[in-house]
């Protein structure tokens, strides 16, 4: 209630209640009960559209939502929330990690770049596996036929350090012994442990 003055007198008083207020509706109302939407038109008479609101369900998370009508139309609206798009847009699959076992995600362009059909969770994992299983013996990098590393290849062979001639047992004076003749046959059956003397002998023969 407030008073309307006039030349600076009060002639009237005018109630703000009585005023017509435009009605209002919201999107969330629809989205809760999937009505018909009103609008009011022509001094507050209200009018009935017809637009109804479509629910869909979520693919991943299985949740019922409203979808605009435009957008049902385009196509759109297929998932409840970004999340969810994102998770529904993945094309690739779940492997296990070759070395620990660990389940990773990789993308069909992965799948299709890998040339041994192995998939690794980390750079650790991978070379592991790898230095295990490609890149030693023969395989690895460095390799240069063996030519100085079969005292090396004995001893982590655990063949025991003495001549299998005399059975001296001193390392200083144990030396390896190629049985064919052929330095580049670094083969375990083809290498033993000799004495100094006895290799001598081995080679330039008994005297």
């Amino acid at each position: 209630m407030i008073g309307v003055r006039r030349f600076g007198r009060a002639v009237g008083v005018m109630d703000r209640s009585k005023e017509e207020k435009p009605a209002t509706y919201g999107t969330s109302l629809v989205r809760r009960t999937g009505c018909a939407l009103f609008a009011p038109v022509d001094g507050g008479t209200r009018h009935l559209y017809n637009l109804t609101v479509p629910i869909h369900i979520c693919p991943v998370c299985l949740k019922k939502f409203s979808v605009k009508p435009a957008h049902a139309a385009r196509g759109w609206g297929k998932f409840c929330s970004i999340p969810c798009r994102s998770t529904g847009q993945l094309r690739g699959h779940v492997y296990a990690c070759h070395e620990c076992g660990r389940e990773i995600y990789r993308r069909p362009a992965d799948v299709r770049k890998s040339a041994s059909n192995r998939y690794f969770c980390c750079v650790a994992c991978h070379c592991a596996w790898e230095n295990a299983h490609v890149r030693c013996g023969t395989n690895a990098p460095n390799w240069v036929a063996g030519h100085s590393a079969y005292r090396q290849l004995l001893r982590r062979h655990g063949t025991p350090e003495i001549c299998n001639r005399c059975g001296l047992a001193d390392v200083r004076v144990l030396v390896v012994h190629h049985r064919d003749r052929n330095r580049k046959n670094n083969t375990i059956e083809n290498l033993e442990w000799l004495c100094q003397n006895c290799h001598c002998l081995e080679h330039w023969g008994k005297t």
